[in-house]
């Protein structure tokens, strides 16, 4: 019973929370990905989708293929990331994997879906700017982007089913605009200097 609950309640959440794009395909082709070994190590969390978190000392760890996030009462989740090029930005392809109790970054996975961020690294810091789901639906929906999808009646928060190949090429396109990639939702970490 106490699965169930916590379903229907991350159900409710990701109902709600709807500002990311979230895609039924991977957005990179296997020959794309590119290795990104100075992520790899421990993290500082100092912005949450936009919000100033650096206070509360949460850190992540990165790995090759993955990423253990937390929460500030330290839960763990596991995102399943792949790095890669489109045109000449780097981007994160993330899905969820595992959660000892559901994070709130979890959560945004549980259909379980792929998302994307744009990556900047410059020194010991990392940004991610997850792909803004308003522009993307005004976009397609003026007819400037063809990318399908299948809408969800009970939200405005649609499952797009277009090929990795068409990601790939939109993100070639777009990824440096800064209204599909803006501020808004942007994820900043600072690394950790390993303990001597």
């Amino acid at each position: 019973m106490k699965t169930l609950r916590l379903v229907l309640a991350l159900a409710a959440v990701v109902t709600a929370a709807g500002c990311i794009v979230q895609s039924f395909y991977p957005f990179c082709r296997e020959e794309s990905k590119v290795p990104v070994p100075e992520l790899t190590g421990d993290w500082q969390l100092l912005t949450n989708f936009g919000d100033d978190i650096a206070a509360k000392g949460i850190v992540w760890t990165f790995e090759p293929e993955k990423i253990v996030t937390r929460d500030e009462k330290t839960n763990t989740a596991i995102i399943g990331v792949a790095y890669f090029k489109a045109g000449k930005e780097l981007f994160c392809n993330s899905v969820a994997g595992d959660s000892e109790k559901a994070g709130w970054y979890w959560i945004w996975h549980v259909r379980p879906v792929h998302t994307v961020s744009k990556v900047e690294l410059k020194d010991d810091v990392v940004k991610f700017r997850p792909l803004d789901l308003t522009w993307l639906t005004n976009v397609v929906a003026r007819g400037e982007v063809k990318l399908s999808s299948v809408d969800n009646p009970k939200d405005s928060w649609p499952l797009y089913t277009c090929s990795t190949t068409d990601w790939e090429k939109f993100l070639a396109k777009y990824g440096a605009d800064t209204n599909a990639f803006p501020d808004t939702h942007i994820y900043v970490l600072k690394k950790q200097k390993p303990a001597k």
